[in-house]
């Protein structure tokens, strides 16, 4: 098999940066792009010289030369086109979050099933060259059991506006927690192999954004039936001294930061040892749609699969629900 066809629905700003980033991938040819905006739509396709364009991504899916496609939308239409493409018999590769809720990634699972095709979400994430080391490391038991995780990633204060797509509820389904807080808590739970949780307590804040409807600040603590505790705070506006992103794991044996260099803490004879582990610096977009196209090529499961997807947004669903509620969401 050749080079894969691919469609882009979405010409905004993550649509663009994956065309762009996609330069280095051999494998992929974008022959055709989708957007409701004609201008931008027009605009991006000369840019990088996709040879057909259209303003309704249902067309697309039905007249242009295509096998996938990948869906940079804004959330509250990531199941809806995702489930179209899938039914026009089209591979789905989906940005992050999955959907607005646990409910719609079901009916995206469903609709690969039936139509036989790959659903991959886009955790990019986990395509970076720290996290790939250390999940060979965790597999092959050099951090040992690990047991608690914590998660940060706070940014300053930035203005969120009203008038932003993702500042309205209805559109994108929450504030920070669904949008980076989804990274963050995906990336944890691969390098634990998705452990079943059994409690979310969370909590979400509004104080610096006034005239928006989703949180500027959230806070989960996450209790897994083995026993193992997720500990995330993410935030969108904060008084923070600046933009930090942290994400560390505690292993019996080891423990971890992910960072560039990726970081090792353990002991010997009794006394602390770093080890530091300096990786490239490659394109994790570059990066997920390779594996995109090669599960494609390979008929086989994508690493970010539909029943992943579908654990990371249950537990993002219930942080929410016990923010709402200040009760502590109990999974069965």
């Amino acid at each position: 098999m050749g080079k894969i066809k691919i469609g882009i629905i979405g010409s905004g700003g993550i649509g663009r940066h994956m065309l762009a980033q996609a330069k280095g991938v051999p494998e992929a040819k974008f022959n055709a792009i989708a957007d409701v905006n004609e201008q931008s739509v027009r605009a991006t396709a000369e840019e990088f010289r996709i040879p057909e364009y259209y303003t309704d991504y249902r067309q697309m899916l039905k007249k242009a030369d295509i096998e996938a496609v990948y869906i940079g939308l804004p959330n509250f239409l990531h199941a809806l086109v995702a489930i179209d493409a899938l039914r026009a018999g089209k591979h789905v590769l989906c940005e992050k979050p999955p959907a607005m809720n646990a409910v719609e990634v079901r009916q995206m699972i469903s609709a690969a099933k039936k139509s036989g095709k790959i659903l991959m979400f886009a955790f990019c994430r986990r395509y970076s060259e720290e996290s790939m080391l250390l999940k060979k490391m965790i597999d092959s038991g050099e951090l040992g059991e690990i047991y608690y995780a914590r998660g940060e990633w706070m940014r300053r204060i930035r203005g969120i506006g009203p008038d932003r797509w993702f500042s309205k509820k209805k559109m994108s389904g929450g504030g920070p927690m669904i949008d980076l807080g989804v990274h963050v808590l995906d990336q944890i739970l691969y390098m634990m192999d998705f452990p079943e949780p059994a409690a979310v307590t969370g909590a979400a804040f509004t104080k610096l954004s006034p005239g928006v409807d989703v949180e500027d600040l959230a806070s989960a603590h996450i209790r897994f039936k083995n026993g193992a505790v997720i500990a995330l705070t993410i935030s969108e506006a904060a008084n923070v001294a600046c933009e930090t992103l942290t994400v560390k794991l505690l292993g019996t044996k080891a423990g971890a930061e992910i960072s560039n260099p990726l970081k090792i803490f353990t002991s010997r004879e009794g006394r602390p040892v770093d080890k530091l582990f300096p990786v490239p610096q490659t394109s994790v977009f570059a990066a997920e749609l390779k594996h995109f196209l090669e599960c494609i090529k390979k008929r086989k499961e994508p690493v970010s699969n539909g029943k992943q997807g579908l654990r990371v947004m249950e537990i993002i669903d219930a942080i929410y629900w016990s923010a709402r509620t200040g009760k502590e969401k109990r999974f069965k």
